[in-house]
């Protein structure tokens, strides 16, 4: 998680766009690891169903935004 607000500040402070965006591909691939950790969580029945489905979709918001920022920025 720490390591998620690192990427994002990254992303923030550097103003070379092919910067930006290796920062955001790392971003999504920290969220997909994190998408994994939660999903093999669930099936070894450390969180409930609820808990996974809830952090689940947050997490798929947050990758939703960072693809959205990566294409915005391949625009610019």
């Amino acid at each position: 998680m720490y390591e998620l607000i690192e990427l994002i500040f990254s992303y923030s402070i550097n103003d070379a766009q092919r910067i930006k965006i290796k920062y955001l591909k790392d971003l999504i691939i920290k969220l997909s690891m994190l998408d994994f950790y939660i999903a093999t969580s669930f099936e070894k029945r450390i969180i409930s169903k609820k808990k996974f489905e809830s952090t689940s979709m947050f997490i798929v918001e947050i990758r939703k935004i960072a693809y959205g920022l990566i294409r915005s920025e391949n625009k610019c």
